[in-house]
């Protein structure tokens, strides 16, 4: 069953050998770091998140490569104190969709941050989920886990979806050249330990949000029959594409 890490390994096959390079790693959550921080050598990574928990999330998960992260809280539309033409790469996973929930309508100061902060001929890698409006479930995993995204999108909304021919020309505008993407998963599989994790944490989401008692009871209710079900057939994220870009 395809995890993030097949994911990652199938879009930077186009990438290469990474050894050495300064990578910056965009919305940094801990799977991207891992990844990176695996195959870096000496190199270094540096991460922006704006969410105060993405320090712990991001050491549990890299562990003892902590050593090769360097990570900052803050708002990825300002970091004017990261000098220009810095990191040899940027790589954004799973970090699009997030920014137009947290900061909505920075995408475009964002990308055009990452083409200040690249070398000349640096690359970027943009890997990210289709759209939930997008897909059509393959299997009932596959339907649980958009059954999950549409309740999480009516409690914290995605004011914008990209898909990745629109990215594609953002990054043009931007000044970015040879823009390709191509499909690198059929779908994140979660394990029983990450399902509860996730629907737990929705489930907080619900209770902090929610004002209504009778909308949050049918919402808590929905989302434990949808626990219950992904624990028989499994949870699955929609398909994974990579998107490629260059500075030149």
């Amino acid at each position: 069953m395809s995890s993030w890490r097949e994911t990652l390994e199938n879009a930077f096959k186009d990438v290469g050998d990474i050894s050495g390079l300064t990578v910056f790693d965009a919305g940094s959550e801990g799977a991207a770091a891992r990844f990176l921080a695996e195959r870096i050598g000496e190199g270094r990574i540096i991460g922006v998140n704006i969410w105060i928990g993405a320090y712990k999330a991001v050491r549990e998960r890299v562990g003892n490569l902590m050593n090769k992260v360097v990570l900052i809280k803050d708002d990825m539309r300002h970091m004017d104190y990261l000098k220009d033409s810095f990191f040899d790469l940027v790589v954004s996973y799973a970090t699009m969709q997030s920014i137009e929930k947290f900061t909505p309508g920075g995408t475009s100061a964002i990308l055009r941050q990452f083409y200040r902060m690249l070398k000349q001929n640096g690359r970027l890698l943009i890997v990210e989920p289709i759209s939930p409006h997008e897909v059509e479930p393959a299997d009932e995993a596959q339907e649980l886990d958009l059954k999950l995204r549409k309740i999480l999108d009516r409690l914290t909304p995605v004011k914008e979806y990209y898909n990745p021919k629109q990215l594609s020309e953002m990054l043009k505008r931007v000044g970015f050249e040879e823009t390709y993407w191509k499909m690198v998963s059929e779908g994140e599989w979660s394990s029983n330990h990450e399902i509860t994790g996730e629907t737990k944490g929705i489930m907080n989401l619900a209770n902090e949000v929610i004002q209504d008692e009778k909308e949050k009871e049918e919402t808590l209710r929905q989302i434990r029959e949808i626990s219950r079900q992904a624990k028989r057939a499994g949870l699955r994220t929609p398909p994974y594409y990579a998107l490629y870009a260059r500075k030149p």
